[in-house]
């Protein structure tokens, strides 16, 4: 009850203000809107990088290095450097992917200590698997849960993969939904063996091969949205050992991302640093038992939905709800409230108005609860836009460099993803010189 008392009171988190302030000041002017998460409320997201760079996938769209496969893992002082760059840069609470190569071929002990150095640095790691090997290891899956504390996953299925056991190679979307049902059921029995809870994402690139089919894979989700909840797209882009020459843009992606769900999306409700880099969309489902509704979380065509958005970001800025209990969180949000009393007001008058608006639902949204059959699922639909070195030379380049929100510590300095990938620079990170051998680890 003190700890409860103490963070209605000091919701606000020091390294967490300090580190969102040093972030908004490194963002372009034209940028620094009153609708960017970036520096106000969120620091962006950081990553790790060869960690465990080599890969048991030959994926057809990859953006490692051509002698990833020859790279021996790094020794846990080198990864914890890293952490400690991303914890100084991110402040408490900070998003971390836990990445490069296919990091659950580590031994379990060794990712375990990973995330454990993490957690003590006060940062939120995000495990990024194509989930083959706990697929068929899920005792592994446990243990980072229970002894790594860790969750959150991101789980990445899609056509361009070569090698998954059973799937090795793979035309259709959709036939891979097998796959995606055995997923959902893995992360379904680690929450009920361990008793943990485990938010899931699912990514897939996007390629002229599979762009047609994306609908497959949505109203999929839609139906797993118990398990999963983000369902993020990444449109190739022609970096790393990828030079095929399929990709497709962000735009194509979107609109195929409408047509599935049968709805136009915000594709910007807030800027999450540079608008060509990132688009999302929130929605909320409202899941009857026997239908749902899906509705916008912001309509902008809706100055009262701007507004709220607006408010909220500027009084959220440095409180940490990032993977906080639910009491520490309501705790925080009303210590919040309580300093922002015009806020809370607003806060209520807009959702009256916005039942209002949904009225038609509330007969549906009655009778599901009085059946206890009423579940409120928000998800989240996202495209990142990576860059290839052409338009990383661009003086747009260099401006969504500028903005970058996914970013990874090279030599003590947070790097923006695509510059990693786009450049030599991954490359010049590797400790063994180009084999012939390691074009044939991976074949595109």
């Amino acid at each position: 009850m003190i700890s409860l008392v103490r963070q209605v009171l000091k919701p606000y988190d020091v390294s967490r203000r300090q580190a969102l302030a040093r972030r908004w000041l490194e963002l372009p002017e034209t940028l620094k809107t009153e609708t960017q998460v970036i520096g106000r409320y969120l620091w962006g997201c950081g990553a790790t990088h060869g960690i465990h760079e080599r890969c048991n996938f030959g994926c057809t769209a990859c953006y490692l290095g051509k002698t990833a496969n020859h790279q021996p893992p790094l020794p846990f002082e080198e990864v914890a450097r890293q952490i400690d760059v991303l914890a100084e840069n991110l402040g408490g609470g900070g998003n971390i992917q836990i990445t490069s190569g296919e990091v659950t071929l580590l031994p379990a002990d060794e990712l375990i200590r990973i995330l454990q150095y993490a957690r003590q640095k006060d940062l939120v790691p995000m495990v990024m698997t194509h989930g083959d090997v706990l697929l068929h290891e899920p005792a592994y899956l446990d243990r980072l849960i229970t002894e790594g504390r860790l969750s959150k996953i991101s789980i990445h299925v899609d056509i361009t993969q070569r090698g998954r056991k059973n799937y090795s190679r793979v035309d259709e979307e959709k036939a891979l939904n097998p796959l995606r049902d055995q997923m959902a059921a893995l992360l379904r029995g680690a929450r009920a063996r361990t008793g943990r809870k485990l938010k899931a994402a699912t990514t897939m690139t996007v390629n002229r091969h599979n762009l047609s089919q994306l609908g497959d894979v949505v109203h999929w989700f839609l139906d797993h949205a118990d398990t999963f909840r983000i369902l993020s797209f990444q449109p190739q882009a022609e970096t790393g050992r990828t030079d095929s020459g399929d990709g497709v843009d962000g735009a194509a992606v979107w609109h195929a991302l409408e047509q599935a769900m049968g709805m136009k999306l915000a594709k910007h409700p807030a800027e999450f640093g540079h608008p060509d880099c990132t688009w999302f969309a929130l929605v909320l489902m409202f899941d009857f038992g026997d239908k749902r509704a899906l509705l916008p979380a912001v309509r902008l065509d809706r100055d009262s939905d701007r507004h709220m958005m607006v408010g909220l970001l500027s009084a959220l800025g440095g409180v940490n709800l990032n993977d906080q209990k639910l009491s520490t969180a309501v705790a925080r949000i009303l210590g919040m409230m309580l300093r922002s009393p015009l806020l809370l007001l607003r806060a209520a008058g807009y959702a009256l108005r916005r039942s209002w608006d949904e009225r038609r639902w509330i007969p549906a949204t009655l009778w599901a609860a009085l059946r206890f059959k009423l579940r409120l699922r928000p998800t989240a639909f996202v495209v990142h836009n990576f860059m290839d070195r052409t338009t990383l030379e661009t003086e747009l380049g260099r401006e969504r460099v500028a903005a970058c929100a996914f970013k990874l510590p090279v030599n003590g300095k947070m790097i923006s993803m695509c510059e990693m990938n786009g450049t030599e620079l991954r490359e010049q990170t590797y400790r063994v010189a180009s084999e012939p051998a390691a074009e044939e680890a991976f074949p595109v």
